[in-house]
């Protein structure tokens, strides 16, 4: 009988909510609502009205700006019409620990994905941008699980920082990795490229194993710092006639008179928020790699970029046409109203021995 108490109470445990300390099957509406208050507190707080009016004037539509309000009020990534009824659970991916909202006011499901694919899918409901977003992901996961059917695939997981994980994986029992990606850590503000690498090329496969063994590196802030730091481009606010003539030829509403009366106005929010989609950032990238040394680690580390890319795009949300060309003002005009920046740049590492 204490056996069977004791798996009794042990099978009881998997089901309580690790979060809000709750069973799912018993969840009341008012766990919801303060699930819902926890929520609302961050992404819809008053203090940030001025903020969210910031990103919404940038929003190529209004309608638009109707789907990101209403994502706002329930949270759910679906059509804008779409019935709300059956999604009464709180996820326990976004309540990490309790009380708290684990994501920032701006984030936003649609910055995480493609615009330019997100927009182009097919939709009865031409402008709702969410729900182009929701059947682009239903079939993303989709060829996901047809992809995954026919492999064999082992994950393993580590929640912990990176400079403390090799101490927790055994020699050579990674020699079959094939990628290991590694987000914006090697961004100079966080671990950085060399760290990040000494790290982790240990685990990636010889080329003599696999040629085609690769270290994925994300730069989300680079260019920026680098840009920063020349006057033009400066926080003061001053706008320079150099970078902010190519913008207002895709912002024709915005007049430099307006810039000059209202510098404190939305439209110049509008064009700084937009002054990163134009810059020449392999420019900037040039730079970044000589100030970092990039030429040192191959020798170092024994590793090396690759000059061609296999597994992403170099630059994944860089706009593909020109002024002029047909799309073109679209692509810019949703690229400014994701948060997304134009200059995030891949790179691709291999290893030399």
């Amino acid at each position: 009988m204490a056996r069977s108490q004791e798996h009794s109470q042990t099978s009881d445990q998997r089901y309580v909510h690790p979060h809000l300390g709750q069973e799912p099957e018993r969840l009341s509406r008012q766990v919801m609502a303060e699930a819902r208050k926890i929520q609302t507190a961050v992404i819809l707080a008053p203090e940030r009205t001025d903020y969210r009016d910031r990103w919404y004037y940038k929003d190529v539509t209004p309608f638009m700006r109707l789907s990101k309000q209403r994502f706002r009020q329930d949270g759910l990534l679906l059509p804008f019409g779409h019935p709300r009824s059956g999604f009464d659970l709180p996820s326990p991916t976004l309540f990490q620990t309790p009380m708290s909202w684990s994501l920032c006011d701006q984030a936003d499901p649609l910055s995480g994905w493609p615009p330019e694919e997100v927009r182009q899918v097919a939709s009865p409901a031409s402008n709702n941008e969410y729900g182009k977003l929701f059947l682009y992901l239903r079939h993303e996961l989709i060829n996901y699980l047809y992809r995954f059917s026919a492999l064999h695939v082992d994950f393993e997981l580590h929640n912990m920082d990176t400079r403390k994980l090799p101490p927790h994986l055994e020699k050579h029992k990674y020699a079959r990795i094939e990628r290991a990606k590694v987000s914006n850590i090697t961004d100079q503000a966080y671990v950085g490229t060399r760290e990040a690498l000494s790290l982790l090329s240990p685990l990636l496969q010889t080329p003599e194993e696999n040629s085609h063994a690769t270290i994925l590196t994300l730069y989300l802030n680079a260019m920026m710092e680098i840009a920063k730091a020349d006057e033009s481009l400066a926080s003061s606010g001053k706008y320079d006639v150099g970078w902010v003539s190519p913008l207002l030829a895709y912002l024709p509403r915005i007049s430099p008179m307006a810039l000059a009366i209202s510098p404190q106005g939305a439209e110049s929010y509008k064009v700084w928020d937009s002054r990163s989609i134009l810059l020449d950032a392999e420019e900037y990238f040039q730079r970044y790699t000589a100030e970092q040394k990039f030429h040192e680690i191959p020798r170092k580390l024994h590793v090396a970029m690759k000059s061609d890319h296999t597994t992403v795009d170099k630059w994944p949300t860089r706009l593909k046409s020109c002024l002029g060309q047909e799309g073109a003002q679209d692509e810019f005009d949703f690229l400014l109203a994701s948060k997304l920046t134009s200059i995030e740049r891949h790179v691709e590492w291999r290893r030399l021995e």
